[in-house]
């Protein structure tokens, strides 16, 4: 375990940097509001609404910030959209030249639905995004891969089910991602609702953290070297409070725990350098029992928080790190009895 915390100190302090860092002397509080400004303009003129949110900004970032910021905050996601298109291409899958006929229709109606309605999913809005970084001279793709979140939580590499955006910045590939920055995701009473609220944590953000959600189709648009599949599909689930408060859950980095009762579990965060610790604290879930519990801060320092726990009852567990309200990232927890318990149960 220390040799663990060691490597971890050593990530965070050798690449571990957020690349919108890249652009610290950069205040984006004018870009925002000039991204204000346009509220609610149709796109029926894609040109004249990309000249206007850029030709009184000098530098790429600052052009590309007013475009993403346009497009988080003036496009719903579409779940319903999402939720047919995901049923469909499951029941086609074995079916290619069907799939591709759907992929299509589907596709035209997207389209239809972004530019009348301005809602759509997440092609939607990494094309919409490309769009008008094009018609800015700004290159910008669309990476369609896979995509890790409570909702959609992929244990094998199937069909791809997210698409997002790399940007070149001053030469240097960034990645983002629009769709999520868009807003949240609630159920209430069976039914899943979008509520906008942008989130700064999915713009330009650091490739080992991104990584950790997404994973493309084209390997080279991890923009790391080594990164594993199996690395992607083992990792706990993070969710988008985990980027809204810049907290990448290091270790454990399996998603499946097993521990003892009384043994000593280790969580290690890289924070970004800010975080309230005292506002971190674990939601355990057994059965239909739950509670919560505040972990032991170790250190908090450098970017790194460390943070202990010990189980007091064996069992499984659904374990939850929270900030807040928020939820972080999600682990299960195997906690069997300990070997001497074992025989006096005998």
């Amino acid at each position: 375990m220390k040799n663990l915390w060691l490597a971890c100190i050593l990530i965070i302090s050798g690449t571990l940097k957020g690349q919108l860092t890249d652009f610290s002397e950069i205040n984006f509080a004018r870009v925002d509001s000039i991204a204000g400004l346009y509220q609610g303009t149709n796109l029926s003129n894609l040109p004249q609404l990309t000249y206007q949110l850029t030709h009184n900004l000098d530098t790429e970032v600052e052009k590309f910030r007013a475009l993403y910021i346009w497009v988080c905050t003036n496009i719903a996601n579409d779940y319903l959209a999402y939720q047919k298109n995901k049923r469909k291409r499951e029941s086609l899958r074995h079916d290619s030249l069907k799939l591709a006929e759907w992929n299509h229709s589907f596709s035209q109606e997207m389209f239809r639905t972004l530019y009348r309605e301005r809602k759509t999913v997440c092609t939607g809005f990494a094309f919409l995004l490309q769009e008008m970084s094009t018609i800015a001279g700004i290159p910008c793709r669309i990476v369609n891969g896979y995509a890790r979140t409570s909702y959609a939580n992929v244990d094998a590499l199937g069909m791809p089910n997210h698409s997002w955006n790399a940007v070149q910045l001053n030469g240097k590939w960034y990645l983002c991602d629009p769709t999520w920055s868009s807003g949240n995701l609630y159920t209430h009473w069976g039914t899943t609702l979008f509520v906008p609220e942008f989130n700064e944590g999915f713009f330009l953000t650091e490739p080992a953290f991104f990584f950790r959600s997404h994973y493309p189709e084209d390997t080279a648009w991890t923009l790391m070297n080594g990164a594993s599949v199996r690395d992607f599909l083992d990792a706990p689930i993070l969710y988008n409070a985990a980027f809204k408060h810049s907290l990448n859950p290091l270790a454990p980095q399996s998603m499946h725990i097993e521990t003892a009762k009384r043994d000593t579990l280790r969580f290690i965060l890289a924070t970004g350098g800010k975080v309230d610790a005292g506002q971190i604290y674990l939601e355990l879930h057994s059965g239909s029992h739950s509670r919560t519990a505040q972990p032991e801060v170790i250190s908090n320092k450098g970017g790194v928080l460390v943070l202990e726990y010990r189980f007091h009852k064996s069992g499984y567990y659904d374990l939850h790190l929270k900030v807040g309200e928020d939820y972080i990232a999600t682990y299960t927890a195997s906690v069997p009895k300990r070997r001497k318990e074992r025989k006096a149960d005998l």
